[in-house]
């Protein structure tokens, strides 16, 4: 049932990406000249997958660009490893690594802040060990986040961000009837990004 719904989401959130880049793209091409940007994050995740339960260290690379001053695309490849010791001298782990695409909408309340709101899907890896035995799976992933940037700066190509997402990974093939290869990753994090091109809004 999980992995359903997460292809199903995997499926939508492409559809979506793909319609609403397309829609945006096409009214504002005009008045607003498309500008890159890159980033960073670092966050706590907490990592749920069956009986695991953890918290770790989350990272997050970002290479956006902007299409206009409300929709941006953006590829992120963000990893997670969380580790527990149920017993003493055994360690089990659950490791995740994904490539996804994401499209963010912008609301632009205020000059310096742009609150947003994001949706993505991709694809990745996930990696769970157990008293010295490890699986690798190929895994889709669906995730929707909730943010706010705030420019810096005379020239405004600095921002700082601050994100709460919700991403869920599934394993293509897996076998396992407790997690089923479903992991879930709650974060929060605060990132840098830099805009490349002209300084503006």
């Amino acid at each position: 049932m999980g992995r359903r719904v997460v292809k199903r989401g995997t499926s939508c959130a492409a559809a979506a990406i793909v319609f609403l880049a397309g829609t945006g793209t096409s009214v504002t091409a005009q008045v607003h000249e498309a500008r890159t940007k890159l980033g960073l994050d670092l966050g706590r995740a907490e990592i749920d997958a069956g009986s695991f339960q953890e918290n770790a260290t989350r990272w997050n690379l970002r290479l956006g660009h902007e299409f206009s001053p409300t929709f941006e695309a953006e590829l992120t490849l963000f990893g997670a490893k969380a580790e527990e010791n149920p017993l003493p001298d055994v360690t089990r782990s659950v490791d995740h690594l994904v490539l996804s695409a994401n499209l963010i909408y912008n609301f632009r309340l205020r000059e310096t802040a742009s609150p947003y709101l994001l949706l993505g899907t991709g694809v990745g890896r996930l990696e769970f060990e157990a008293i010295g035995l490890s699986a690798s799976e190929t895994a889709l992933s669906i995730q929707g986040a909730g943010g706010c940037r705030w420019k810096i700066g005379k020239e405004r190509r600095s921002r700082i961000r601050l994100e709460l997402s919700l991403a869920f990974m599934q394993a293509v093939s897996w076998t396992n009837q407790e997690s089923e290869g479903d992991v879930r990753s709650l974060s929060l994090s605060v990132g840098y990004e830099y805009v490349l091109g002209k300084a503006g809004t």
